[in-house]
């Protein structure tokens, strides 16, 4: 069985700073895995430019600006958020306070652009009896977050994966060696559920973004 040195873990980082981690970590690199880091990039790469936009950034972020200009509007803002946020219903349907906005103030919540490009893709991967994982596709349903009181969790639903990617023989060898990392920490672990998204964030000095790996 291929033999994976860590960059680092929990053991190792919790000696830097001198607290003890309870929980794993592991740290890789796609070398580190056996994987050909250059190849993986240099094939993989070019197929983040044709991801689709991800507009549920730019709803919530419109709503955000209306409560912070309409503090009082607070509870009816957070009523209509849900239909809005999931695209059921346009901006001009969900609320009823155009009539207060500012002209500037409506400029502005219609320059929001979008920042990040996302696609996804669902996988179930078993142990079988030769000690390989096996990686099956999932049709792509939608997608939600196991958070209370969170716009998380909301249904969204992302366009999947494209074909290239989803089947492309260095990525599906990547999720098997993830798979048996985590079987290393979980032994007894013989069925994963796989989620993959795929996430371009354009970044410049007008776009202010959220400072987590993912939402």
């Amino acid at each position: 069985m291929f033999s994976i040195k860590y960059l680092e873990d929990e053991n190792t980082l919790s000696s830097q700073i001198y607290s003890k981690i309870n929980f794993p970590i592991r740290l890789f690199s796609l070398n580190n895995l056996g994987i050909d880091h250059n190849k993986f990039i240099d094939e993989l790469t070019p197929t983040f430019s044709y991801l689709p936009w991800d507009y549920y950034d730019v709803r919530k972020k419109q709503f955000d600006f209306l409560k912070r200009i309409f503090p009082h509007h607070k509870k009816e803002l957070d009523k209509v958020f849900p239909g809005y946020f999931q695209g059921y219903v346009s901006l001009e349907k969900s609320i009823s306070l155009f009539h207060e906005i500012s002209q500037s103030c409506m400029e502005y919540l219609f320059s929001l652009k979008p920042f990040r490009k996302r696609s996804i893709y669902y996988f179930d991967a078993h142990l079988e009896s030769s000690n390989d994982w096996h990686i099956r596709n999932l049709p792509i349903g939608s997608f939600t977050q196991k958070t209370e009181n969170d716009y998380r969790k909301l249904q969204r639903n992302f366009q999947e994966m494209s074909h290239f990617v989803s089947q492309h023989h260095l990525f599906k060898t990547l999720l098997q060696k993830i798979c048996g990392i985590i079987k290393g920490i979980q032994p007894n672990i013989r069925k994963i559920r796989i989620v993959c998204h795929q996430v371009r964030i354009v970044a410049n000095s007008s776009i202010s973004l959220d400072q987590i790996p993912q939402e």
